[in-house]
């Protein structure tokens, strides 16, 4: 999304000397990230104040990145597309919290669910970027610890704060979401690889 902002910077910096040339694709990597990571971050705080629900935004992002890091699922292709989708799921986050009568018992029931979709399926590699064996015992291993990890921070927010409850039921639910269609992506691309 920010890539020639980025080729710029990191041009300018080469032709100042410091840093080599043959770093640039280093650079562009980490400055790309950098940009792309500080304006979704901007989004969420700035759609959470709009909507009045800062925190319940800021939770959401924090359990659905701690989540998603590892178990892997649906990408989109291009960085804009993903920035645009992040903004509408806050959104949609937020109105389902706001107009959703949720129920402990129901809610539950799914995230447990959903925690045993996320521990048999992840991770879920994505088409442009696989996964050697070695990375996928490693990232099995960190999605499992942090699915047990935010199960537990459910458990303990049920006894606390209904609405922190909420919270992280619809995060561990909208990874589950994301790694399933995720994975039929995968199956797709991959019968459909095999065909040719």
């Amino acid at each position: 999304m920010f890539q020639p902002l980025c080729e710029k910077v990191v041009l300018n910096v080469i032709q100042n000397g410091n840093i080599k040339a043959e770093q640039k694709e280093e650079y562009l990597y980490g400055l790309n990230m950098f940009f792309n990571v500080s304006v979704n971050i901007l989004s969420m705080i700035l759609i959470g104040l709009i909507t009045g629900r800062l925190w319940e935004c800021t939770v959401f992002c924090i359990v659905y990145k701690v989540i998603r890091k590892y178990t892997g699922g649906f990408h989109f292709e291009s960085a804009v597309y993903c920035y645009i989708s992040s903004c509408i799921l806050y959104f949609m986050i937020i109105a389902a919290i706001m107009f959703i009568p949720f129920k402990i018992y129901e809610m539950s029931a799914i995230v447990i669910l959903s925690g045993i979709i996320l521990w048999i399926l992840s991770p879920v590699e994505a088409i442009n970027k696989p996964l050697d064996e070695c990375e996928k015992y490693v990232f099995r291993k960190r999605a499992r610890i942090n699915i047990v990890l935010i199960l537990g921070v459910y458990i303990i927010s049920i006894f606390f704060n209904e609405e922190l409850t909420t919270v992280v039921a619809i995060s561990i639910i909208t990874v589950m979401i994301f790694t399933i269609l995720g994975k039929i992506k995968l199956l797709v691309y991959t019968k459909k690889r095999n065909l040719r």
